[in-house]
C-alpha cells in the first residue's frame, strides 16, 4: 500500500470495510512486524473498537480510520521514519484508531454544563478525552485484545505513559497552549527525535495534526468533514437552547454560517499548527498548501453567502 495525502475513506461506510483497512493499515507501516505484535489480537482489538464508536455525525468510526491513514502518511514522511523509534510509530497508529472511542457527539462543555456523570468522574477535565482513555485501557487488559503484550515490560510502561499523554493531548481546549510549546520546541535549528521532550512533542504534534488533518484534504473532501463537523455542533446547540443552556459559539445555526466557521478554524487554529510541524518535516508543507487553498474557498463562498442575503 503507498499512503496518499489525499486518500479518501469516504465511501466506505461498514465496519467491516473499515475495519480490513485498518488491519491493512497497521501491516502495510510495518511496525507492528518489526516489534513482533501478533496479528490476531490486533484483528480482534480493531473490530472492538470499531463497534463500540458511536454513529455520530463526525466522532465515528469513519473519522478514526481517516485519522489513522494519515497517521500512516505522516509516519511515513522521511524525518519522521529515519527518527522515530518502531514503538512510537506503532503507538501514534493506536492512538488514532481509538482516540475518540465512544465519543457521544457532543463537546466536553455539554458534559460539564449537564453536570454528567463522566463530567464528575473527571473533575470536568477533559472529559471525553479521560473517557476514551479509560474505554481503551480497559480494552487492554483482556488478554485477548492486548496489543502490547509482545513488546517488553519496560517498554510497555513508558508506552502506556504517552498513551495517556496522547490520547488527552486531543482535548482542543488545550490548543493554544500546546502550540506556545510547540512554537518553543521547533525554534531550534536541530531537532533531536533522542531527547524524550523533543520526541514527546513530536508525538503529540502527530497525533494533533492526524486528527484535524481533513481540513487540509482536497476541498471536496474536506467541505463533507467540515459539514458533518457542523452537524454536531448545531445539534448542541438545539439542545442547549431546550434546556436553556448556554449555547455554545458555533452551536446556533442561526449565527454560525459553515464556510465562515471553516475559515476561522483553518485560520486560528489548523494552520498554525501545520505551518510548525513543516518546520521539522518540510514534506508537510503540502498539507499548509491545501489549507490555504481551501481556506480561500470558504472565504469566497462566505462572501457570496453573505451578499445573497443583501
Amino acid at each position: 500500500m503507498k499512503f496518499e495525502r489525499t486518500y479518501s475513506v469516504l465511501p466506505m461506510r461498514s465496519r467491516r470495510e473499515l475495519s480490513a483497512l485498518a488491519e491493512k493499515i497497521f501491516i502495510e507501516q510495518g511496525s507492528m512486524k518489526r516489534l513482533g505484535v501478533r496479528p490476531d489480537p490486533l484483528s480482534r482489538f480493531i473490530k472492538e473498537i470499531g463497534d463500540r464508536y458511536r454513529d455520530n455525525p463526525y466522532h465515528n468510526f469513519q473519522h478514526a480510520v481517516d485519522t489513522l491513514y494519515t497517521m500512516a502518511w505522516l509516519l511515513n514522511l522521511p524525518i519522521f521514519k529515519k527518527n522515530l523509534p518502531d514503538f512510537h510509530k506503532y503507538l501514534l497508529l493506536m492512538t488514532a484508531l481509538v482516540h475518540d472511542v465512544e465519543h457521544p457527539g457532543h463537546d466536553n462543555q455539554w458534559e460539564i454544563k449537564t453536570h454528567s456523570p463522566l463530567a464528575k468522574k473527571y473533575n470536568n477535565m477533559s472529559v471525553i478525552e479521560n473517557h476514551s482513555l479509560a474505554v481503551s485501557k480497559e480494552l487492554l487488559e483482556d488478554p485477548e485484545l492486548d496489543v502490547f503484550a509482545s513488546i517488553e515490560e519496560y517498554k510497555r510502561q513508558d508506552i502506556l505513559k504517552l498513551f495517556d499523554q496522547l490520547i488527552l493531548c486531543t482535548d482542543f481546549s488545550w490548543h493554544k497552549v500546546f502550540l506556545d510549546e510547540l512554537t518553543e520546541g521547533t525554534s531550534r535549528n536541530k531537532f533531536d527525535f533522542k531527547e524524550k521532550e523533543f520526541l514527546s512533542l513530536m508525538c503529540r504534534t502527530l497525533i494533533k495534526a492526524a486528527d484535524i488533518s481533513n481540513t487540509s484534504k482536497p476541498f471536496r473532501q474536506a467541505k463533507v468533514w467540515g459539514q458533518r463537523v457542523m452537524n454536531e455542533f448545531w445539534a448542541q446547540g438545539e439542545m442547549e437552547k431546550k434546556f436553556n443552556l448556554p449555547v455554545g459559539p458555533l452551536n446556533d445555526s442561526s449565527k454560525s454560517e459553515f464556510n465562515s466557521a471553516q475559515a476561522g478554524f483553518i485560520k486560528f487554529a489548523a494552520y498554525e499548527l501545520f505551518a510548525l510541524l513543516s518546520r521539522v518535516e518540510e514534506k508537510s508543507e503540502e498539507m499548509v498548501r491545501a489549507l490555504q487553498q481551501n481556506q480561500i474557498i470558504y472565504e469566497r463562498n462566505a462572501e457570496r453567502a453573505a451578499a445573497s442575503l443583501k
